[in-house]
């Protein structure tokens, strides 16, 4: 049993770890999205009225590489986000699991779901419990 409640906190932290870099990934999507609309911009701008001093084609061609790069950074993001989910989908999977495991522990013919589901009032019943002892505990300390 404290087996498999080191297995489901080991799963549990692995999930939150996927959850923190799906979120740095998708922030560095965002801004890779708004500098890459600002060198398309500078790009169309270059394109529609080209420069003619060539301090500023090499300045329109560097744009132009950085253009480049950054929608590949953006495909690698992306291939990496959707990674991450799935991943996530993996372990959210081995967690439930884990819980029926825990739950439903018979070996022959049993009603699973009706022990899930007083398990999960069970636990609904004592977080009640905890929030109004809380709330108790404020009322009598104003």
């Amino acid at each position: 049993m404290e087996t498999l409640r080191a297995e489901a906190l080991k799963t549990w932290k692995e999930l939150n770890e996927i959850k923190l870099k799906i979120e740095k990934y998708r922030r560095y999507l965002i801004r890779g999205f708004y500098s890459g609309g600002t060198l398309l911009l500078m790009v169309f701008w270059w394109i529609l009225f080209p420069p003619r001093q060539a301090s500023w084609r090499l300045t329109s061609n560097i744009c132009f590489v950085f253009l480049i790069g950054n929608l590949w950074v953006s495909y690698w993001l992306i291939k990496l986000l959707k990674s991450g989910r799935r991943s996530l989908g993996e372990l959210r999977i081995k967690l439930r699991q884990l819980a029926w495991e825990k739950i439903c522990d018979c070996e022959g013919d049993c009603d699973c779901g009706i022990k899930l589901e007083k398990a999960i009032a069970a636990e609904l019943a004592s977080r009640q419990e905890g929030f109004f002892t809380e709330v108790q505990n404020e009322v009598e300390l104003s």
